[in-house]
């Protein structure tokens, strides 16, 4: 269903898209032609908004070629509460085309794993992640979810970066099962470095020492370095940060193909308070199959 309303200004309006059942290309089809017809009437901007995690929503609004523009706290009333919204611009003489690059995460087979999507069913396995004592040691100072409303807001956050072509996270899976073990994200993509993107993971303690995280991130850097026409990410460098100490963290990035580059002094905030180095490393698409 779509529902658009012109402001009494007739210059303004705003859409809403509720996709249910609907097939995602009906819908795109629909909005455009509603989303013309307006603009002909003289309507120079349409607002669009939904509630946070309504993912199907923004992505018809994407695929019209709205702008995101951020969200709003305590913009939407359902079920007698206040919740946040994600909102986007679309004027008369914007493109009907999608502005960024929407990246979802592909799955991605390797020795002994799968990288998959993050999914609500991973909430339980992840907080146990974030809040073991060697996760807190090197990534306790760090914004990271660690309960279930944060895992929420992390879910969230995901979305929107993999929208707007700036970031893709994947779960580290068993491949029977699906059970997750290790979660891995790329970021920063599209930043001021040339196809450049960095590399963060982090490892389920039951999940430390089995080689989970290399053969994961083997497989990642490959798919990163794959042409967009291929499937992949079309990036030509990644690169990765350890705390000075975290032997665990940078003996992974050494198995992944990486090269130790440099050292940030005293700049990575530890848990406990202390402060130590930042243990740089990079890989370059020019170095070859890494796997």
């Amino acid at each position: 269903m779509i529902r658009l309303s012109v402001a009494r200004d007739q210059m303004r309006a705003t859409v809403a898209f509720e996709v249910g059942d609907h097939p995602r290309e009906h819908l795109v089809a629909e909005a455009t032609t509603r989303i013309d017809e307006a603009f002909a009437r003289g309507v120079r901007q349409i607002l669009w908004r939904c509630e946070v995690g309504d993912v199907p929503s923004r992505r018809v609004a994407w695929a019209c070629g709205f702008t995101f523009e951020g969200g709003l706290r305590r913009d939407w009333q359902t079920d007698g509460r206040l919740t946040d919204t994600w909102m986007a611009t679309l004027l008369a003489d914007d493109s009907r085309e999608p502005k960024t690059r929407w990246l979802d995460a592909a799955t991605l087979t390797a020795p002994g794993v799968v990288l998959r999507e993050e999914t609500a069913a991973d909430e339980v396995r992840y907080l146990e992640t974030m809040n073991d004592p060697e996760s807190l040691t090197w990534l306790g100072t760090l914004s990271l979810a660690r309960t279930p409303e944060g895992f929420d807001s992390m879910m969230a956050r995901r979305w929107v970066g993999q929208s707007m072509g700036s970031s893709v996270a994947w779960t580290v899976a068993e491949p029977e099962s699906g059970r997750y073990l290790a979660s891995i994200n790329v970021f920063g993509i599209g930043g001021r470095d040339y196809k450049s993107a960095e590399v963060s993971y982090r490892t389920h303690p039951d999940a430390r020492g089995r080689g989970v995280l290399s053969s994961a991130l083997r497989r990642l850097v490959t798919h990163a370095f794959t042409a967009p026409s291929d499937g992949g990410l079309g990036l030509e460098r990644l690169s990765l940060g350890a705390g000075a100490g975290n032997i665990g963290s940078q003996a992974v990035a050494r198995a992944g193909g990486f090269t130790e580059t440099g050292r940030d002094r005293l700049c990575y905030h530890r848990f406990d308070g202390s402060i130590v180095d930042l243990i740089r490393f990079d890989v370059l698409s020019i170095e070859g199959d890494v796997t």
